[in-house]
């Protein structure tokens, strides 16, 4: 229901938008999505920053296994499935 919600409400974002250009000029509509373009660059940017951290905290917090071998492979639980590396070995 998340993603529905956020797809939908950036689609009728976009909608609005460009509703909101339609009645401007080419030279108007340039600066207005410059601008827009932006702040969605101020907000989002440490927004991103703040996820990326956060997921970062949470995998040390799980703590890592010790890979073994070249091609080692750390699931971080139990795999009910084969482990086919690109090379077409297999673990498991």
């Amino acid at each position: 229901m998340g993603v529905g919600a956020v797809l939908l409400a950036g689609g009728v974002g976009a909608g609005v938008w460009a509703w909101f250009l339609a009645g401007q000029t080419l030279d108007v509509a340039d600066k207005w999505s410059s601008v827009l373009a932006g702040l969605a660059a101020v907000l989002l940017g440490p927004a991103g920053l703040v996820v990326a951290l956060l997921a970062l905290r949470k995998s040390a917090a799980e703590g890592g296994g010790v890979l073994v071998g070249e091609r080692g492979v750390n699931t971080g639980g139990a795999v009910n499935a084969p482990i086919i590396t690109g090379d077409g070995s297999s673990a498991g």
